[in-house]
């Protein structure tokens, strides 16, 4: 998968998940001070998404249960030194 397509599916799936849960994209801009367009844009994969941003957006989505299990934080930290 080249990046532009991998973006394209993050975006999508992004998308999926705030759909799912009933939040408007005005909703999910209001919380993490970004324009509608350019959720629009990370929707839609024309927006090269941080790690962090990407962070921010599932915690508004409620997305970042994830992050509450120990054993997989201290394996994305042993990873980032790699």
């Amino acid at each position: 998968m080249n990046k532009n397509n991998f973006y394209r599916c993050l975006g999508s799936k992004l998308k999926e998940l705030r759909e799912d849960k009933n939040i408007s994209q005005n909703e999910v801009c209001e919380k993490f001070r970004l324009s509608r367009s350019s959720l629009a844009n990370i929707e839609a994969g024309r927006h090269r998404l941080s790690i962090y941003t990407l962070y921010q957006l599932l915690c508004i989505l409620k997305e970042n249960e994830f992050m509450d299990d120990k054993k997989i934080k201290e394996d994305m930290l042993n990873n980032l030194h790699k």
